[in-house]
């Protein structure tokens, strides 16, 4: 008998020797492999550039490519750590795509850039692993974006800022090959569905303007870019995620069901959560989702209108979205509390995260102009991706967190 034991424990070592060894072989293998390699082509077209087509760029653009792209280092779309991205599938990097023709895509074609676009293959053949790609964007969309990059715009300064090579781990590097596959080009032109349509018009903006739903479905693996209804979980939400602070985070269900998704909001809570970051209970949406004011009313609408026609999945968060808030046990509540409850989501416990405030001292001097920002950011800076805080916090409040936010700067300059 023991000597079964025996034999059954060395061929069970055998076994899983052998298992690990084929584990690192194929790990190590696809690490060699790295990203796939396509054949490098391009669109034969050219976009006619006008004023108006690049002011749509822009507004698009800073939905569509600003989040990831925009450096808040350079204040260009030189590139930047995506931090959204789950550990398990490695490091990566939003490329710089500025006009600078050594480091940025100064040097691509109109045609490179449809390709890019299209397909989510680069100049070089590279694949684009974590860019969304946009097979159904309209023509016009496409174009405008064009035009934006090829502008003047302070966004598209050229920069010389060199892109970070991506480091996928080998399970991410298995997901790209497996599930990441390369789209077509269009056999033929898109237009997108008039806004009068309006639940056809949000289906289009949620599916193949915004890819709302590659986030707020199932998991990046179980997509289906070519058919997003297929998607696992399809809107339910339960995405992991990463917030600005690093914490694990889930996505949110925003299928019609009235106890775990958005069946109890009202069209103008959401039109409000979109564009002024803040839900129904005044928390504010965290990292990476950030509020888009250049959406239009029409258009975050219609999104809505779309989303209530989805499936509706029950699909509670795997763990709660963000903390109430802060009980006041006596006097007032601390800056750091407030900043915990409201700001911690996309600006990290140490203020530098997503959007740095430690340099808030350098432009906003006086506890005053601090507190008119929190109030209303967009007075500064018309595409501020923050809330106005105006009528949420109260002036003791604001005042608090604006303390804080100094207590953050003095911190960091003496880390520097």
């Amino acid at each position: 008998m023991a000597a079964k034991v025996k034999r059954w424990l060395v061929n069970t070592l055998y076994v899983a020797a052998a298992g690990v060894f084929a584990m690192t072989t194929v790990a190590a293998g696809l690490k060699v492999a790295g990203i796939p390699h396509f054949e490098a082509r391009e669109a034969s077209l050219a976009v006619p550039i006008t004023p108006e087509r690049a002011a749509e760029g822009r507004r698009l653009a800073l939905m569509m490519c600003a989040p990831c792209h925009r450096n808040p280092a350079t204040g260009t779309l030189s590139g930047h750590p995506v931090s959204d991205v789950p550990p398990a599938f490695g490091r990566f990097a939003a490329a710089n795509i500025t006009r600078d023709p050594d480091f940025g895509i100064g040097r691509w074609t109109d045609g490179q850039l449809i390709y890019l676009f299209r397909t989510g293959i680069r100049p070089d053949g590279r694949q684009a692993a974590v860019m969304p790609n946009f097979p159904g964007l309209s023509d016009e969309d496409l174009a405008s974006l064009i035009a934006f990059l090829r502008s003047n715009d302070p966004l598209t300064r050229p920069t010389k800022e060199r892109s970070v090579p991506p480091d996928p781990s080998p399970f991410g590097l298995a997901v790209v090959r497996l599930a990441l596959k390369p789209h077509a080009l269009p056999a033929g032109r898109i237009d997108a569905p008039p806004s009068t349509d309006r639940v056809a018009f949000g289906r289009y903006l949620a599916l193949r303007r915004l890819d709302c739903y590659g986030c707020h479905s199932a998991s990046f693996t179980g997509n289906d870019s070519e058919h997003p209804e297929r998607s696992t979980g399809f809107f339910g939400g339960g995405n992991e995620l990463r917030g600005a602070d690093g914490r694990l985070i889930y996505s949110a269900n925003l299928t019609p069901d009235p106890e775990t998704g958005i069946g109890r909001w009202t069209e103008a809570d959401f039109v409000r959560a979109l564009k002024r970051g803040l839900r129904p209970d005044n928390t504010p949406l965290r990292s990476p989702m950030s509020l888009m004011p250049e959406l239009t009313d029409e258009e975050a609408s219609a999104i809505y209108a779309y989303l209530r026609t989805v499936p509706s999945l029950r699909n509670p968060r795997s763990t709660a979205p963000d903390a109430a808030r802060p009980v006041v046990t006596s006097g007032a509540v601390s800056g750091e509390a407030l900043f915990g409850t409201y700001c911690v989501g996309c600006h990290g416990h140490d203020g530098r995260q997503t959007f740095d405030l430690t340099r808030a001292s350098d432009d906003l001097r006086t506890q005053e102009q601090l507190q008119a920002w929190i109030r209303r950011p967009a007075q500064f800076k018309p595409d501020a991706r923050m809330p106005a805080w105006e009528g949420i916090l109260t002036d003791a409040e604001i005042d608090a967190v604006a303390a804080h936010v100094r207590v953050l700067a003095a911190r960091s300059d003496r880390k520097e």
